[in-house]
């Protein structure tokens, strides 16, 4: 989305999202692409196909997670009544969009 509105140069904005990032393990994924990666005309795309392939979750486990936040979920004494069923009907989309 940010390339949709970025007048950034595509050659540089790879490199721009790298200065931008925390110091950490996703900044040092990301640099270790290398130049050729950080100033190509494709070179958002390149980085977050590679971070998907590291960080991305599978279906599996998106599923679980749903099922589980589903699951636990009960209604503390400090949330209203219409909050407790708006959360409850968006837990419940969640799992629909699962096929749960």
């Amino acid at each position: 989305l940010w390339q949709e509105f970025s007048t950034l140069d595509k050659k540089k904005q790879g490199t721009a999202l790298l200065l931008e990032l925390k110091n950490g393990k996703v900044k040092d994924t990301v640099r270790s692409l290398g130049k050729e990666v950080l100033v190509a005309e494709d070179g958002i795309a390149k980085i977050v196909a590679h971070l998907d392939k590291i960080y991305q979750e599978d279906s599996a486990q998106i599923s679980y997670r749903a099922y589980s936040k589903f699951e636990k979920f009960t209604r503390p004494e400090s949330m209203s009544l219409p909050s407790y069923i708006s959360e409850f009907e968006r837990l419940l989309a969640d799992l629909k969009k699962q096929k749960i």
